[in-house]
This record gives structure tokens, sequence and C-alpha cells, in this order.
């Protein structure tokens, strides 16, 4: 097996799926040297979303961690539009958003001025909103689908 993305994204998503801590970062090292950190961090996030369950949110939450530390990078890349913070909100975890907000956004507004601070926090907050809104709105119209498939059987339409 080469170093292309493809057999590099396979081992990473292996260590993702055991949640396997060491090794991992030798593997976003060899992604890095194929992909620009900000495709890096969309792929390795879209592998997240992928393995993401409530179950393993911890573990997840560690491996993240591993990641952020060996490439604090892919955790500032875009901004609120990171997708390791899109990731956080998109899936509700608790472990995941403070792993990204302690291990990549606190050290890196650690010195900024409050007013830059406050502009940051602001962005991030308007991401989450966006996101949160897309995904009720998006939500509704699967429910309203659902409801209509409902009362077509009930009432024996066969419009599906």
């Amino acid at each position: 097996m080469g170093n292309t993305k493809e057999n590099i994204l396979q081992k990473i998503d292996g260590y993702i799926v055991n949640c396997t801590l060491y090794g991992i970062n030798k593997e976003v090292e060899n992604l890095l040297t194929i992909v620009s950190e900000d495709e890096a961090s969309q792929e390795v996030a879209t592998l997240f979303v992928k393995n993401y369950s409530l179950f393993k949110a911890d573990g997840l939450a560690a491996i993240l961690e591993k990641i952020i530390h060996g490439h604090k990078g892919l955790a500032l890349v875009n901004g609120a539009l990171n997708p390791f913070f899109r990731l956080a909100i998109f899936k509700g975890s608790v472990d995941l958003y403070e792993c990204y907000m302690e291990e990549a956004i606190y050290p890196f507004l650690e010195d900024k001025c409050e007013d830059e601070k406050y502009e940051y926090y602001n962005n991030l907050l308007c991401e989450a909103t966006a996101l949160t809104n897309l995904c009720f709105e998006i939500l509704k119209l699967f429910a309203k689908e659902y409801i209509l498939m409902a009362q077509c059987r009930v009432t024996g339409l066969d419009l599906f």
C-alpha cells in the first residue's frame, strides 16, 4: 500500500474507528505532504463525522486532541468555518467542542486583545447558529415528508 491520499485516509479512518492514538499523527503528517491544511482538515473531519457515536465521543475527543497538538494549523484553518469546529457543532458533542476550544481556540486567542477575542468568539457563535438553523430546517423538511408518507399509508394513497 503506497502513500496515496486514499490509502492514508484509510489508515486514519482505521485509527478513528478503533479510537487508537498511537500513530495517527504520522498518518496526518503523510496526508499533509499530499494535500493542503485546508483539505486535510476537511478530510479528517469527514472521517470523524462518519465514525462519530455517543459511545465513542470520549475516544474521538482524545484523538482530536492528539491531532490538534501535532498539527495546530488543521484546527485553525478557515477560522469559524473550520471543519473541526463545525464537526463539534454538527454532532452536538460537548466532548469534541471542549477539546476543540481548549486545544485550539483558547491558546490561539491567548495573546490577542479583547476586541480580537470578541470578534473571533462572535464569528464562532454566528457559524454555530447558522449550522444549527440549517440542521433544523433540514429536519423540518424530513419531518414534513415523513408525516405525509404516514398519512398516505393510513389513507391508502400511493404517492410514493
